[in-house]
């Protein structure tokens, strides 16, 4: 007769810390979103809350069914230990990907200003070379034009046919130039 109220007890008892197990993987999901959102801190602020409610909880149940309270005490801690530990590890690995974004969005406004400045200077070198071209191939061209243009003045009068094919070689340095 004594035994009998002793192993319904033992029984009532494995149920409940039983059940304390399935708390874990449902309570997972929220403190690992928690972890990832905001800072370690405050996820320990709302593990400490969870965990005296969950104690205030747990005290009043092994109360009512008469059983021992150490058991559930020894889980809870357990429990919380185990939220802190994946809580930091989520917390610690959101704060290293914010830090690496920091990092990447920086690296890129680097690289937008180092591509804007190569571009201003690529534009620079390409006026220069332009101008050097312009001026290197105008000024003969201009300058040979001159020469001609004199030669056909003074053989104008004396040699009208010579004076006629330095005028064409004139326009064809020109039209070239």
């Amino acid at each position: 007769v004594n035994i009998r109220p002793q192993l319904s007890n033992e029984v009532t008892q494995q149920r409940a810390f039983t059940g304390q197990w399935q708390v874990v993987i449902l309570l997972v999901v929220p403190i690992i979103l928690i972890a990832w959102r905001y800072s370690f801190r405050k996820l320990a602020i709302s593990l400490a809350f969870l965990t005296v409610l969950d104690g205030a909880l747990g005290f009043i149940v092994t109360d009512h069914l008469g059983l021992r309270p150490w058991p559930y005490v020894t889980i809870l801690i357990f429990r919380t230990l185990v939220y802190l530990l994946v809580g930091y590890v989520v917390s610690w690995l959101a704060n290293e990907q914010r830090q690496q974004n920091a990092r990447l969005a920086q690296a890129n406004r680097q690289l937008s200003a180092a591509a804007s400045t190569l571009e201003q200077l690529t534009i620079s070198r390409e006026r220069n070379r332009l101008a050097r071209e312009l001026h290197d191939t105008l000024a003969h061209s201009l300058s040979a034009v001159t020469i001609q243009l004199e030669a056909v003045d003074a053989l104008w009068k004396t040699d009208p046919d010579k004076a006629h094919a330095m005028l064409e070689r004139s326009l064809s340095l020109t039209r070239a130039g």
